[in-house]
């Protein structure tokens, strides 16, 4: 049978760089995630985050029977969360009495909200309750009606909505919008939050010795860094820590990209090259499967410590049309990214290859 590699573009190239381009996923809210304080209202406040302006009420005005103007207690400060009061006593010439929290970008763009967990901090089990978000763009309400997630059940109970189809509410349409508008008639906290956007925003960038600096990716890139999660900033210390083992280049921004080339007629023996030196892992290992798989990433064989050279020569090559991957290593049983494909989604998602004593897999670092 004829041996070929099936080096298409499509596959050869997929191990690239773990973000996105010109894309930003913020999931608050993490223990170092700090806050600048924008603005405070008669009875709201506004605060600003990883590129984010959060705006909630806050019951100032309550008295407790004393008389004078003590306010409520904050039960979910940040960053465990943020926590919005329904007002007991609103500022003259306003008559709304709900909790309330409007999310915006710093600077303007549209963003999506596709996944949120909010805890009761009031019980609702008796009346009911709805939490309404009222997407809107351009000072324009998106809809005529807001979006409702079911909000009925006892203090501290928590719910959790995301895209899946669900009949107490989904955030599929909670996308392409410049304001989200968020209300409940009884006190709330946001516990978890996904916040994507088009628009890059800084995250940590690792620059050389370990420095840290908050940069778009672009802009970490120019400077030889490497950029962290979306979500992350220096503050998390993300610079800090281990890291797994970097992934392949793809060939972007003046790296090699993972080049194949036949060694034999039969194409059994196959020279196969790719970029070491702009993001050097411990060690490299060669995987493949039947080019048929590709969509599925079932992995038929592999190729184990093929050197950190970024040159090696693989033998004994299987017959058929095959899909090909190098992934970085650190020797220890933890394989590097795989790149992310058409959808900028982790090829074969969290799992490891499993081949060449590889149990897991570390996404956090990024190679150009």
């Amino acid at each position: 049978m004829r041996r070929t590699a099936g080096f298409v573009a499509a596959v050869v190239c997929c191990v690239v760089s773990g973000a996105p381009a010109h894309a930003d996923t913020t999931a608050f809210f993490a223990n170092c995630q700090v806050y600048t304080p924008v603005a405070s209202g008669v009875t709201s406040d506004t605060i600003s985050s990883n590129g984010y302006l959060f705006t909630y009420t806050r019951d100032k005005l309550f008295t407790g029977g004393t008389g004078q103007p003590i306010g409520r207690q904050v039960r979910v400060p940040w960053p465990s969360g943020v926590e919005a009061q329904a007002v007991t006593t609103p500022p003259q010439g306003s008559t709304d009495y709900k909790a309330r929290l409007t999310l915006t970008r710093v600077d303007g763009q549209v963003f999506a909200l596709p996944a949120f967990t909010f805890k009761l901090l009031a019980n609702t089990g008796g009346a009911g309750g709805t939490l309404e978000i009222m997407p809107m763009l351009n000072g324009e309400d998106g809809f005529a009606d807001p979006i409702y997630f079911d909000a009925t059940g006892y203090y501290g109970q928590s719910f959790s909505y995301d895209t899946s189809p669900n009949p107490w509410g989904s955030t599929r349409l909670l996308t392409g919008f410049d304001t989200y508008k968020i209300g409940l008639y009884v006190d709330f906290a946001f516990v978890a939050m996904t916040l994507d956007s088009t628009a890059p925003g800084p995250r940590s960038c690792c620059l050389s010795g370990s420095a840290c600096a908050d940069l778009t990716v672009d802009a970490c890139l120019v400077q030889g860094g490497v950029a962290q999660g979306g979500g992350t900033s220096c503050a998390c210390n993300a610079c800090s820590g281990p890291t797994g083992p970097p992934p392949v280049p793809d060939g972007s921004n003046g790296t090699t990209p993972l080049r194949a080339a036949r060694l034999t007629a039969t194409g059994d023996a196959i020279r196969v090259t790719w970029d070491a030196t702009a993001c050097p892992a411990a060690g490299y290992n060669l995987i493949y499967g039947n080019l048929s798989d590709v969509a599925s990433y079932v992995v038929s064989g592999s190729a184990c410590s093929i050197g950190a050279s970024g040159d090696a020569t693989w033998s004994g090559v299987p017959a058929g049309n095959l899909y090909v991957l190098v992934v970085g290593t650190d020797a220890a049983g933890t394989e590097s990214s795989w790149g992310f494909d058409s959808a900028q989604q982790e090829r074969n998602g969290a799992a490891a290859s499993g081949v060449c004593g590889a149990t897991v897999k570390d996404t956090s670092r990024t190679c150009p």
